[in-house]
């Protein structure tokens, strides 16, 4: 068949086997039989599956236990479990669906009834599997969209940079731009617009535009931020805000400046080792007219590194704090023998051991001088 579809059968009565492989394969299915509900897992490792119909009594692991280990898995989630049950009692019932079978079919089997339960679940899951594909495929266009507007190193190869965007979903609101100013003057521009949802994924082209057409040399980094800021308040909705870090580099004299709105603080990490946090004070952007910010200035060397990043890398996990209340500068040491490019991946993994805990969309960018 060209779409063959896997079906499960886990009891441990031979004649209950036999009877569920023969109803099946008639059908056409395709089906394995096993005994013991502690293999289910090993199996479900092995090859993948359509349905699983799951005998609620067994001797070694019943039923709800075996539901209960694979609900753990993400990759096991979404296959349909329809239980297979002696007792026809409410009890039973509600607990089958409470840890989440799609439905339960009472010992002993009516053919025409297991046949009719199996093909309505298999297509309720293959339709919704069309959906979910379908709307994938929206948001990763999407992904893709946004990922185009944003600068990569090989664009920009005189600034001098890496970078690393990990966002929970198929889009998100984190933000950054590296930008070509004069001959040896380069900016870096790190934000994060509040939420991860498909919104905040649509102002990224607007916060690039609205960045660049504000790059003027007659404005400080103070009124670009004060000018972003104004446009901002009036086109975003109650609650949606701005936080941002924005450096300036100039190679030629060896200095660096700097304003931050409510943004983590850059980490200047030394060519002789020594770490410390570029700080600054600023509001938000997006939520007074009024904002202030506040920029700050500092000599550098060639070989010193820079590190931005948004609040995602250091408040993710459920110890997480909030970053103003965290000693962060532990974790950016020792980056000395790390090429430039590798820096924004060693930085995350040290913040973030275990991707599947993020709960945040995360930007890391490194630049060295």
């Amino acid at each position: 068949m060209c779409n063959k579809i896997n079906i499960l059968v886990v009891d441990d009565s031979v004649q209950c086997r036999k009877q569920l492989d023969r109803i099946l394969r008639t059908e056409g299915y395709s089906v394995k039989t096993v005994n013991d509900g502690s293999k289910v897992e090993s199996v479900l490792n092995s090859e993948d599956f359509n349905l699983i119909l799951l005998d609620i009594v067994m001797p070694k692991m019943d039923g709800f236990t075996v539901m209960k280990k694979i609900r753990k898995q993400s990759k096991f989630f979404d296959i349909p479990v329809i239980f297979l049950t002696g007792n026809d009692d409410n009890e039973s019932k509600i607990k089958a669906f409470d840890l989440g079978a799609v439905d339960y079919v009472v010992k002993p089997f009516n053919a025409s009834e297991v046949r009719a339960r199996v093909k309505v679940h298999l297509r309720n899951a293959i339709q919704t599997n069309a959906i979910i594909q379908n709307q994938a495929g929206k948001l990763k266009q999407l992904q893709d969209a946004r990922d185009a507007i944003l600068v990569t190193p090989a664009a920009v190869p005189q600034a001098r940079f890496s970078v690393l965007h990990s966002a929970v979903l198929e889009a998100g609101g984190d933000f950054f731009d590296v930008v070509k100013f004069s001959e040896n003057r380069y900016i870096y521009f790190v934000a994060d617009l509040s939420g991860h949802d498909i919104a905040a994924s649509y102002m990224v082209p607007a916060l690039k535009a609205l960045l660049r057409n504000n790059l003027q040399p007659v404005y400080s980094l103070n009124d670009i931020l004060s000018m972003m800021n104004k446009v901002l308040c009036e086109i975003l909705e109650d609650e949606k805000y701005l936080t941002a870090f924005y450096l300036v580099v100039d190679r030629s004299d060896n200095r660096i400046f700097w304003s931050g709105a409510a943004h983590p603080p850059g980490v200047l990490i030394r060519k002789n080792g020594v770490t410390q946090l570029l700080e600054s004070e600023g509001d938000m952007i997006g939520i007074l007219k009024n904002a202030r910010f506040f920029s700050s200035k500092m000599d550098v060397n060639q070989g010193d590194k820079i590190i931005l990043f948004t609040d995602g890398l250091i408040e993710t996990g459920a110890d997480s704090k909030v970053w103003a209340g965290t000693n962060i500068i532990d974790k950016f040491k020792d980056l000395g023998e790390i090429d430039l490019e590798n820096i924004p991946e060693e930085i995350f993994s040290r913040f973030i051991k275990d991707r599947t805990l993020q709960d945040d969309d995360v930007v890391v960018l490194a630049t060295e001088i």
